[in-house]
């Protein structure tokens, strides 16, 4: 107790003599209030209640660089994103206006910039060797948190789940990837993100070594962890980030609503980032794409294999069709050569042109990245015909990595080809800047009904926490699509894999799990002429609108999105089985054809049947379907003349 005193004294004492600045949303309802003496602190209410207590910010460089404060000259802006989206993930159209304040000291900067869904800030800091970034959150001690926390810390394919536990739960040995989810007791919900990680490594948060205790102050300090270079130690004494020139650290965000879909319908994260840079973006086309490996358990390097699922992405008009590992032979060795296939490449590309398809071209990462491979195969690739490229197994997200992704990602761009990351990190809104970068794994998907025993395939749970946790940070290719449903009794690890929840279920995937390169998982056998094959050939895969209509973690989630003049809406349940009510109200006036796909009465016990309806319904009501467990419902709603 007397430690927590002590440093609560400390702070309040250089908080006396510190000059103190604050900046607001556009609508008045979120501050931060920033404090710069000696060091520098930050907080932020919403609508007068605290948010983030005071925290401080500070940074640990190899040698004597230390940041300078001195003589802070504050500078403020107000100013909007606004944006046509290359490719639309979550809306057509994108208007955030924000307000900033920049404290420009004797060799570092910080920005704090305010918009109606949360106060993100950045630091500019000087040349040198940062061994740590020592950025707290103080949160209230009472709150809950959604945690994934990594056994293999800084170098995991960040496919963890997303537990709910009391934020007290996170300790100083606590690695947890971003996003942080949030309850606060009475509201509102908070996010912890992270946006635009550009040469600086991607950050985890932990729990912090302050002396404060909850008893005496009710808060719970939380902290920055940041991802080691290689062969560097992950405590204070590794480096973290090396510069000759000085560094922009990505956006540290904080966002905060009143629900928590709230942030899965922001483009908070990408608008921090910068403005499309690809000239000529005519060639970017997102879309529907078939997969060779999921259903197989193995691949087989055949090429009437691959032309067997060419042809099902053509029957449902898709554009894509992804040739996954074998194609160049052995991968990951000294001798792989992405340059040189061991099938016909070519042949089946110009096949799949003839049917109206593109191939994606999946790549181990050290094969595109031994001897700079990637710069000639990416204009033999294009030569070919092939559309762009799934590369995977970086696992990692330190500086060196972040710069890799960037680099790859451009000379793609170089190309026209697009890119799908795969045991991959975070995304962080890079989309906005380059958009031919479709989308990237770092999620707990389908292919874990493929390799793990029960019970840890993907859970009902697991399924309903990922838009609230995973998703709101960006993309992510779940790879749903799984049509051999089994109840959970029934589930086993085997060849042709089996998915543990109901066919409605999966289709409502489609709807609420963000991609604009959406990889459907299954065999063409499994899906031609089945229930749900119809919807599945008619789902977009970006929108023109996006809505959280209902849900919490863990329990339920019910998500409208906007194609045009047509909504689809899509709602997954948990494990239990439930009721899910669908509010219209978002329609307007009118009435509107239903298109549904809900789960058959006997679903509990025979997942695979769907009940395919049609109802006309007023904009104004509501209604209400019944969800099996591990179930959930699919639909189509179309304006009436």
């Amino acid at each position: 107790m007397k430690n927590s005193i002590m440093a609560i004294v400390a702070l309040c004492a250089m908080n006396a003599l510190a000059a103190v600045y604050d900046v607001a949303s556009p609508d008045g309802t979120l501050t931060a209030n920033v404090t710069v003496g000696d060091t520098l602190a930050y907080s932020i209410t919403k609508n007068g209640r605290t948010v983030v207590a005071e925290s401080s910010i500070s940074f640990k460089f190899d040698g004597d660089v230390k940041l300078s404060w001195d003589g802070v000259k504050a500078v403020r802006e107000s100013g909007r994103e606004k944006w046509r989206p290359v490719v639309k993930n979550r809306h057509g159209e994108v208007d955030i206006p924000w307000n900033e304040l920049t404290l420009e000291g004797a060799n570092a900067s910080v920005t704090f910039r305010a918009s109606n869904d949360g106060v993100a800030f950045r630091f500019r800091l000087p040349a040198g060797k940062v061994m740590s970034e020592d950025t707290l959150f103080n949160v209230p001690c009472d709150a809950k948190a959604w945690v994934a926390d990594y056994a293999r810390p800084y170098t995991s394919s960040q496919e963890g789940e997303f537990y709910p536990r009391p934020v007290v739960g996170v300790t100083s040995a606590t690695v947890a990837g971003m996003p942080f989810l949030m309850e606060y007791p009475n509201g509102p919900w908070v996010m912890i993100a992270e946006a635009h990680i550009e040469d600086y490594p991607g950050f985890y948060i932990g729990g912090a070594r302050t002396g404060l205790n909850k008893a005496a102050f009710g808060i719970h300090p939380l902290v920055t962890k940041l991802s080691p270079l290689p062969g560097e130690r992950p405590d204070n004494k590794g480096v973290k980030a090396v510069s000759e020139s000085g560094f922009t650290t990505p956006w540290r965000v904080v966002m905060v609503a009143d629900r928590p879909g709230r942030f899965m319908e922001t483009d908070f994260i990408q608008s921090l980032n910068p403005p499309c840079e690809i000239a000529d973006t005519s060639w970017i086309k997102p879309g529907m794409c078939a997969w060779d490996h999921w259903w197989s358990g193995e691949i087989k390097v055949e090429e009437s294999v691959i032309k067997e699922y060419i042809d099902f992405a053509a029957r449902e008009n898709w554009p894509y069709m992804i040739i996954d590992w074998g194609w160049y032979g052995a991968h990951g060795k000294q001798t792989s050569d992405i340059t040189k296939p061991v099938i016909d490449i070519e042949g089946l590309a110009k096949y799949a042109a003839s049917k109206g398809v593109m191939c994606f071209l999946w790549c181990y990462w050290t094969d595109v990245n031994r001897n700079d491979a990637y710069k000639k195969a990416f204009p033999l690739f294009a030569s070919w015909g092939i559309a762009g490229v799934k590369i995977d197994f970086m696992d990692r997200d330190d500086q060196w990595m972040v710069n890799w992704y960037r680099k790859i990602v451009r000379a793609a761009a170089e190309n026209k080809l697009l890119v799908d990351f795969h045991g991959a990190y975070k995304p962080d809104g890079i989309e906005r800047t380059l958009p031919n970068l479709l989308t990237r794994e770092g999620v707990r998907g389908a292919e874990y009904y493929k390799v793990a025993d029960n019970p840890v395939y993907p859970t009902p749970e697991h399924n309903t926490t990922l838009p609230f946790t995973r998703m709101a940070q960006g993309p992510m290719d779940y790879t749903p699509g799984g049509f051999l449903n089994v109840t959970r009794e029934n589930f086993r690890k085997q060849v042709p894999a089996l998915v543990a929840d109901t066919r409605a279920a999966e289709l409502a995937k489609f709807v609420i799990y963000e991609s604009p390169l959406q990889v459907f998982a299954d065999h063409p056998t499994n899906v031609v002429d089945k229930a749900g094959e119809d919807f599945v050939a008619t789902v977009p895969s970006v929108w023109d609108d996006t809505r959280c209509l209902a849900g919490y973690p863990g329990e339920y989630i019910v998500v409208a999105r906007r194609d045009g003049g047509r909504w689809f809406v899509g709602g997954l349940g948990d494990s239990k089985g439930r009721e899910l009510g669908l509010d219209l109200s978002f329609l307007g006036e009118g009435e509107w054809t239903a298109q549904i796909w809900r789960d058959a009465d006997d679903a509990a016990t025979n997942p695979a049947n769907i009940v395919r309806e049609t109802k006309t319904l007023p904009a104004a009501s509501r209604i209400s379907l019944a969800c099996a467990p591990a179930g959930g419902f699919a639909m189509i709603l179309s304006k009436r003349d």
